[in-house]
């Protein structure tokens, strides 16, 4: 009886995982769950991370559905894992308050100095640049900072020690293919994810997502992602089946 029960509830939350996957789908037609997992792979960074495991689900759901006397049951640790997965790729968590932190910034006018102080003191390797009237404009990074160092020349030398450099001075030494983005507090971390995939994928490096109330420059800054913390988030959604 519960074996029963168990193989009907793994059998409802797979339903529902490939529903939600076919609604979502760009390929007109009903397509296997074999199929739309592939399709999901590619663009979906939680299906790409579960696809293993989505594999060996179909597996035992085909073995649910073409042999009535269940002889593949699900135990509990697998039904635990389908909940979870379905969890993630139907209500993924959003980026607040799994993020949420003070956020350092430098000002555009303010000395470079200053700010490089700062940077080291946290530990960090970037800070958004906001104006006068506290929007983002820009990304102050340790490469864009070594960059402009790069091109002094000896003649400089006493001008940058006395700190007479301003942020905005070194902001054009950023990289082309270093660029952030601005999310607002719903996003979902799976968004997040495919934000920096997408990135690599077009030969670019995403150095920090920053998450603002409403999405937008101007918006109350609410925390910051970085390269470094795709792991935690990684670490949030995951499951095991061995464990």
């Amino acid at each position: 009886m519960f074996e029963e029960k168990r193989s009907r509830e793994f059998l409802d939350i797979f339903k529902e995982i490939e529903q939600h996957l076919q609604s979502e789908s760009e390929v007109s037609g009903h397509q296997s769950f074999h199929n739309l997992i592939d399709e999901f792979r590619e663009k979906h960074s939680v299906i790409e991370y579960y696809y293993d495991q989505l594999r060996h689900i179909r597996n035992v759901r085909n073995l649910l559905v073409h042999n009535h006397e269940f002889y593949a049951v699900p135990n509990e640790k697998s039904l635990e894992v389908l909940r979870k997965i379905k969890d993630v790729i139907k209500n993924p968590p959003s980026v607040i308050p799994l993020f949420k932190k003070e956020v350092l910034t430098a000002s555009a006018d303010g000395f470079l100095i200053e700010a490089t102080r700062k940077m080291r003191e946290n530990n960090f390797s970037q800070v958004p640049v906001i104006d006068s009237n506290d929007h983002i404009i820009d990304l102050l990074t340790s490469n864009s900072i070594a960059r402009w160092l790069g091109s002094l020349n000896d003649n400089d030398s006493i001008e940058v020690s006395a700190g007479n450099v301003r942020v905005k001075d070194v902001l054009e030494y950023r990289e082309g293919h270093c660029r952030y983005e601005i999310v607002d507090r719903r996003t979902s971390v799976v968004e997040v994810l495919n934000l920096f995939k997408e990135a690599n994928k077009r030969g670019e490096r995403l150095e920090a997502i920053i998450i603002t109330d409403e999405g937008n420059k101007g918006g109350a800054q609410e925390g910051i992602i970085t390269g470094s913390d795709v792991t935690s988030i990684y670490d949030n959604i995951d499951v095991s089946l061995s464990t």
